[in-house]
């Protein structure tokens, strides 16, 4: 397989800003802040393994240090000896080195489980970088494997930061001047950019700090202090009325107290932190790690010395294992018809529904013809896009269940997008929507490959990402189409095989004078792109169709949260699971289902497992006879986290695709 395909560079600010809070991983040396079941547990860095608190030990390769947890208790970050970072397993296999350091320290991951930020460089040099946490470089250069997170005020130094669960992606830092006082500061991202909020200005013992850590709802900072006394106390701040409190002291035994990390239930709000007794000592506390809840503390009125819990006679780099199961979920139906209901009810609520239904609300549904997928190839791309399911209905009479189904999730007055002319879905079908109080946008060319660029126009007239496929088969657009669905801008046209109609040649030819980033998928669109005299393309052309999937996979999306399998022998579940893979920002590989020789192939377990730190939740699309159960097996084994399985939230994905082709001409 080849794949020339060029690497968008990423742009953090914009990253951050079309981010949604959801379930996060955070960690680093005394830092992680997460939701996680209650049952998360602190680990603490010591003789050269991760000893879980409570549980088992995980060994590291000798000066291992600073180690962080995804969100989801699946990967742990870590600083090698030779001052590289790296990721693993929850086990401590597959570690994959993500980038090279100078001086580094202090790992914490991003809020969704992509990214691992860590500091590089101290005092007022000092800065937050960041790099894929499955290796991937950050541009068509391979060699670009970092970036840079925050950008501070001149002359001042960011370092410690630790990431919080919250809408606004608050992330919290430590400041430090061109003196060397420290302090402590919250950046938040919106559409505007970067925000960074002083918590406590740098300045002398009385009135800085370092080390911070933030809640799983960004709304409480604990940083350290030294107080009167010349001990190290922990203080926090809580934001209410749009600003930061003053800082309350929190912990007062004699001695000193570092390292602080909020724990993953953000109701008690716990924070764990390292303690040293004074080389003469006062009182009976013993060294190691202890906790407190912030809530208890902060009610205090007087020096609250019992509130200060030990929970382990070690002591060193503290993390917390945010423990959320992994799922593997299968969506089968008695039929295809079925399967693309089921598919629905995974993602959409019944209109109408309280919002403790946390599934959202359908906008609009788009509906395919259940026996052949001709007109139908863009329709993932487009449902995602129209923020709602993709279904299928005989094409003379609406399919009982599918009319169930749209009346369940779609309210009157709604668009069905019906896909196909009249021979598709007939005038029968789209009088009956009608009659049910449903408006009807059909979208028909008079061909598969006029569809497909009305589909394309339909989802944005004017995008910006193309991927071309062809339409005489079905695989290469399927893998296209939960691309296409993930990212904004982003259509699917097709080729006639080798060829290129005259109606897509005209849409590129278009797309190459305006300047857009365009992939052929598969090589008969590569064949047919070079044919019509186009260059500066990038071409995703595996020697299969599952060897093309998984270059879609690993190269258009680069790093992602959940996966989604189906047979590459058939179109219907790839064509509904290609819908929900687009809005939950996944890609969609084709599986060969052969039983003895087929399932997920050595370099597509391998991409899953890299990616393990953010993708635990998988979908296999098809029952039994689609994939066989050992694929289940397989995911099962690529995601699994140190809580085993269960059910988890949705994590949405950045809106932009790794695609940059500026040079995009024609002859």
């Amino acid at each position: 397989m080849s794949s020339k395909f060029s690497r968008k560079p990423v742009a953090v600010a914009a990253i951050l800003a079309s981010s949604i809070g959801s379930a996060l991983a955070a960690g680093g040396a005394a830092h992680a802040t997460t939701y996680g079941e209650p049952t998360s547990p602190v680990t603490v860095t010591a003789n050269g393994a991760i000893n879980v608190v409570g549980g088992a030990k995980i060994a590291l390769p000798a000066g291992a240090h600073d180690v962080s947890w995804a969100g989801q208790g699946g990967r742990f970050a870590y600083i090698g000896a030779d001052n590289a970072i790296y990721t693993a397993d929850f086990d401590g296999t597959h570690a994959i080195k993500i980038g090279q350091g100078v001086a580094p320290s202090h790992t914490v991951w991003d809020a969704f489980n992509t990214y691992v930020y860590w500091t590089e460089g101290t005092g007022n040099s000092a800065k937050i970088v960041g790099a894929y946490a499955n290796g991937d470089s950050m541009s068509s250069d391979a060699a670009v494997k970092t970036f840079d997170v925050i950008t501070p005020p001149a002359g001042v130094g960011v370092s410690s930061a630790d990431v919080a669960a919250d809408r606004n992606n608050s992330v919290v830092v430590q400041t430090t001047d061109a003196t060397g006082d420290t302090g402590i500061s919250v950046a938040t991202w919106d559409t505007t950019g970067q925000h960074l909020t002083v918590v406590v200005a740098p300045g002398d013992a009385k009135t800085g700090g370092s080390t911070p850590t933030i809640s799983p709802d960004g709304k409480s900072v604990v940083f350290v202090r030294t107080d009167a006394a010349g001990d190290k106390q922990l203080f926090a701040s809580t934001f209410a009325n749009n600003a930061w409190s003053t800082p309350k002291q929190i912990s007062w035994l004699t001695g000193d107290h570092t390292t602080p990390v909020f724990e993953a239930d953000n109701l008690h709000q716990t924070v764990a932190f390292e303690y040293k007794n004074r080389t003469t000592p006062s009182g009976t506390a013993k060294d190691g790690t202890y906790q407190v809840v912030l809530a208890d503390a902060l009610a205090a009125t007087a020096p609250g010395t019992g509130l200060e819990k030990s929970v382990s006679d070690l002591s060193g780099g503290l993390a917390v294992r945010t423990d959320n199961k992994g799922m593997v979920f299968r969506l089968a139906g008695w039929d295809r018809t079925d399967t693309a209901v089921l598919t629905s009810h995974q993602q959409w609520r019944t209109a109408g529904a309280p919002t403790t239904d946390t599934r959202p609300q359908a906008q609009s549904v788009t509906l395919s013809r259940s026996d052949a997928f001709a007109d139908a190839l863009g329709g993932s791309a487009l449902a995602a896009h129209k923020a709602g399911p993709l279904l299928l209905t005989d094409t003379k009479t609406l399919s009982s269940e599918t009319q169930t189904e749209i009346q369940r999730v779609l309210p009157k007055g709604g668009t069905v997008h019906v896909l196909g002319g009249t021979a598709a879905i007939s005038p029968a079908v789209e009088a009956k929507l009608k009659a049910l109080g449903y408006t009807v946008d059909r979208i028909a060319g008079s061909d598969r490959f006029e569809t497909s660029v009305k589909i394309a126009d339909a989802i944005d007239p004017n995008a910006k990402f193309v991927l071309v496929a062809t339409g005489t088969k079905f695989p290469d657009a399927l893998s296209a189409g939960a691309a296409a669905g993930t990212y904004d801008s982003t259509v699917v046209v097709l080729s006639d095989g080798d060829t290129l109609p005259k109606v897509t040649n005209d849409y590129l030819r278009h797309k190459a004078s305006v300047g857009v980033g365009v992939a052929a998928i598969g090589g008969a669109a590569d064949h047919a792109m070079k044919a019509a005299g186009y260059r500066g393309f990038d071409s995703l052309v595996g020697a299969t169709r599952y060897e093309t999937s998984y270059l879609v996979a690993r190269d258009i999306f680069g790093s992602f949260g959940t996966i989604g399998v189906a047979t590459g022998e058939n179109w219907p579940d790839s064509l509904a699971g290609g819908a929900l893979m687009g809005l939950r920002g996944g890609p969609l590989l084709l599986v060969d289902p052969a039983p003895n020789t087929g399932g997920l192939t050595a370099d597509e377990n391998a991409l899953i497992d890299s990616n393990r730190g953010a993708a635990n939740w998988a979908f296999i699309f098809g029952g039994p006879n689609a994939l066989p159960l050992t694929v289940d097996k397989q995911l099962a084994d690529d995601i699994g986290t140190a809580s085993g399985t269960g059910n988890a939230p949705i994590h949405p994905a950045a809106k932009t695709p790794n695609l940059s082709t500026p040079h995009f001409t024609q002859g």
